[in-house]
């Protein structure tokens, strides 16, 4: 019986690896890893004070999502987003 060699699979803990996807997505507004904050907005904020501005988030690995700015527009305003990938920040 043959087998069917399969790709490697990609290096997800590599600058390289995450420098080389945002370059070659090149303005693509955003992307979304998961799913959009709309879909986890209700469930994160029952855990969370009333008065959002008095938060503060921490947004790992954001790449070019929307989130940092969707959590602005819903009423955080002590963010931080930090990536690896300086292409993404770009």
């Amino acid at each position: 019986m043959r087998h069917r060699s399969t790709p490697p699979l990609p290096d997800y803990g590599s600058v390289e690896y995450w420098d080389n996807r945002y370059i070659e997505a090149g303005n693509q507004a955003s992307f979304e890893w998961f799913f959009p904050y709309k879909d986890i907005q209700g469930p994160l904020e029952s855990y969370l004070r009333p008065d959002k501005s008095l938060e503060r988030v921490l947004v790992l690995g954001c790449g070019t999502s929307a989130l940092g700015a969707d959590l602005r527009k819903s009423g955080f305003h002590h963010i931080t987003c930090v990536d690896f990938s300086g292409a993404a920040i770009r």
